[in-house]
């Protein structure tokens, strides 16, 4: 493997926490003049109950951030004692020059409890346009999606093809079956309305209680990786086309040690000669997070042998007591842009430190 050296530095934005509601999931696109970060309005009195969408934009590569913004064409839907709230993310495309939102409904019964169906929480895929100068989503839609589902999510780390089209990865339940799956849906987004153009064979494992979920993909040579959450673990896959997923792996350091990362994302970091992994995990001093969800590590994944370095490993975002564990990273002109917020839910995680703050790590890849 090629040597890939780098730096890193982080900024704290939009610190403040009011101790009923708290900021989650950041989510970034740039088109390398405006980066917008997206994020949510959590319920700390429910279990993933959100309102509201924010949106801020930055023209600096996310050292500094406008005043967020909510989104007035996303407002909570109420008929029949039911709430609809729509959760988009910001896309860029380079191609066709394009920004969209790509994301999910949710529906609530009595302002908080998720409906259930199958005691799954319900949800669809939406789409919609954006507008990235005035920092607003608009017209948004039903997302076609290949498969009949009870609940199905994207998530916003994606291939973007020669011709613009772009391989998003999806999580969801099917109808028939109550443990979720994964599985890559190729787009053609250059017109009013993305239309499917490919999709893969889902990619399931019935061993793990609730299945898998959460995936995000990266392209390095001519394989494609895919790292997945699930209860118990964290795994990762890859394919020779996109859409045929091989053998489930455990992430393991390269001494066979599993990394102790379960039940939370992880993401790729991405460099032209080399991949990374951005994970949470035991071990760290760290029991008194929820789910050892906090500090962000990041360590090289080693393609030949199929694990991380261990040598390599550095925190990207410290351990103040709150959670980090839904986080988003993005490709950069000159590295890669992680970001995340301090999730404040489980009383006492302020008093090691967090107060809501967004973190923004910025790598920088040294030639």
């Amino acid at each position: 493997m090629k040597d890939i050296k780098f730096s890193y530095t982080r900024q704290k934005h939009f610190s403040g926490f009011d101790g009923k509601f708290c900021k989650i999931y950041p989510v970034t696109a740039s088109d390398g003049k405006i980066l917008l970060m997206c994020y949510s309005h959590l319920l700390l009195t429910g279990s993933d109950v959100f309102f509201g969408k924010y949106v801020t934009k930055s023209f600096d590569n996310g050292k500094s951030f406008d005043e967020p913004c909510i989104q007035e064409n996303l407002k909570d839907i109420f008929s029949d004692g039911v709430r609809k709230t729509q959760n988009l993310w910001p896309l860029y495309n380079k191609k066709h020059n394009k920004w969209l939102g790509f994301g999910n409904a949710e529906f609530y019964a009595d302002d908080k409890h998720p409906i259930l169906r199958g005691g799954i929480a319900v949800s669809e895929p939406l789409f919609s346009k954006l507008d990235a100068e005035n920092g607003q989503f608009y017209d948004y839609e039903i997302l076609d999606f290949p498969f009949e589902y009870t609940a199905v999510t994207p998530i916003l780390q994606f291939i973007e093809y020669d011709n613009g089209d772009v391989l998003i990865p999806f999580y969801f339940v099917p109808k028939d079956n109550p443990k979720s799956c994964c599985v890559t849906v190729r787009y053609d987004i250059s017109g009013d309305k993305p239309k499917v153009v490919e999709y893969g064979k889902p990619l399931s494992d019935n061993k793990y209680p609730r299945g898998i979920c959460e995936p995000s993909i990266a392209k390095l040579g001519d394989k494609i990786y895919m790292t997945i959450r699930c209860d118990d673990t964290a795994l990762w896959s890859v394919s020779d086309d996109g859409f045929n997923f091989g053998e489930l792996h455990e992430w393991t350091f390269d001494d066979g040690t599993v990394i102790g990362c379960y039940n939370t994302q992880q993401h790729w970091v991405i460099n032209k000669d080399g991949l990374f992994l951005a994970y949470t995990r035991k071990g760290a001093h760290n029991d008194h997070v929820f789910r050892h969800r906090a500090p962000i590590f990041m360590a090289r994944f080693d393609e030949e042998n199929g694990c991380l370095i261990k040598e390599s490993e550095v925190i990207l975002v410290p351990e103040l007591g709150a959670r980090l564990g839904n986080f988003h990273v993005i490709e950069t002109p000159d590295g890669a842009l992680l970001t995340v917020a301090e999730w404040m839910q489980g009383p006492g995680c302020e008093k090691y430190g967090s107060d809501n703050t967004i973190w923004a790590t910025h790598i920088n890849w040294e030639e």
